[in-house]
């Protein structure tokens, strides 16, 4: 009967490698350690290095290297327990938060707050990270939580918490696409409509910077464009009601476009017109913010903002990066605030006004 035999020795150390390339130990443990970018060393020593590694099988320990350089090459992704984690719109933005952080040499843990600020915040507290990122709806004890070990945070969409470093979206900016492209198309009576959410989503849902950004912005732009009087709100009312007070108001005083707080949003008030015998894009016209994948094949397909989340994702890395560096800025002290823009996909749900 054959036999197997299984391998007995010990896995090469950094100092084996060393040894068998003839460098010192750490010329080996630079070339290993950090990004080409970031690599004092001369491009061929460091190349050798990695080259040898790979033919020697030589992996690093985590865990000694943690030891020597007194970090964990860890950051944390702090949200609460509520948080839409893994739903399209901020899957994509973690997708590439792990990228960006690895091309830095340093992974991703997820921190999800559920419990008291005793039971995550020890995560934060006890080297197990380097860093911190956080997303909507952040934790309000976040900043209490990080101020004793000054662990540079980053804020990702959203502005809870005011004195930290947060990279946000430029609201006024996509209410600029839209209004122009409306006007464009003739419309004049321009109408808001945002839902009143269930009970659970309540309290995340209105105090996200994006509800009372947008609505403000909306009004804002078209107070400039001298339409004031010809602004409607269909605030914090179910479709079937907003799509009730819309067929109330005498025809030439009924909007001819609306803008939708979200797709959700859009979809149902879309929905709620179909059901009334409303056609759209020809008696009313749609356009809601962040181009989630229905819009594109919604019947019609919906005209929407594309938000960038990878972008969101990349610039949070960038700056936080910055804060972990060598002699950097106090996060708290200097918080820097990035606003990103979007692009309007247009689709088939905005036309022309009837008439």
């Amino acid at each position: 009967m054959a036999s197997t035999s299984t391998s007995t020795e010990k896995p090469i150390t950094i100092r084996d490698l060393a040894r068998l390339i003839g460098v010192s130990k750490s010329t080996a443990s630079l070339a290993l350690s950090t990004t080409e970018a970031d690599c004092p060393l001369a491009p061929a020593t460091r190349q050798r290095v990695i080259e040898a590694a790979a033919k020697l099988g030589y992996r690093p320990n985590h865990r000694a290297r943690a030891l020597a350089t007194n970090r964990s090459h860890s950051v944390g992704l702090v949200y609460a327990d509520e948080g839409p984690m893994f739903g399209a719109y901020y899957g994509q933005m973690i997708n590439t938060l792990s990228r960006e952080l690895l091309k830095a040499d340093l992974d991703l843990m997820l921190v999800p707050a559920i419990g008291g600020d005793k039971d995550w915040g020890r995560k934060l507290m006890d080297q197990r990270i380097d860093a911190c990122l956080a997303m909507q709806p952040v934790p309000m004890d976040l900043a209490r939580v990080l101020g004793p070990r000054h662990l540079p945070p980053v804020i990702l969409n959203d502005n809870t918490i005011t004195h930290v470093p947060r990279v946000l979206l430029d609201e006024s900016a996509h209410v600029d696409l839209i209004v122009e492209h409306l006007l464009e198309l003739g419309h004049r009576r321009i109408a808001w409509y945002q839902p009143l959410p269930p009970d659970v989503r309540r309290a995340t849902y209105c105090t996200h910077y994006s509800w009372p950004e947008r609505r403000d912005a909306l009004q804002l732009r078209l107070a400039q464009e001298g339409l004031s009087d010809q602004f409607t709100s269909f605030g914090e009312m179910s479709a079937d009601d907003a799509v009730q007070r819309w067929q109330a108001l005498p025809e030439d005083q009924r909007p001819t476009a609306i803008v939708c707080y979200t797709d959700d949003d859009a979809h149902a008030l879309r929905y709620a017109l179909w059901q009334a015998g409303i056609d759209v894009p020809n008696k009313v016209s749609l356009v809601a913010f962040n181009d989630d994948r229905l819009s594109a094949v919604s019947t019609p397909p919906l005209t929407s903002i594309a938000m960038p989340m990878e972008g969101i994702a990349t610039e949070a890395v960038k700056l936080l990066r910055k804060y972990m560096a060598p002699n950097a800025p106090d996060p708290f002290e200097h918080p820097v605030e990035v606003r990103l823009t979007g692009k309007l996909i247009v689709r088939a749900s905005t036309a022309a006004p009837p008439n």
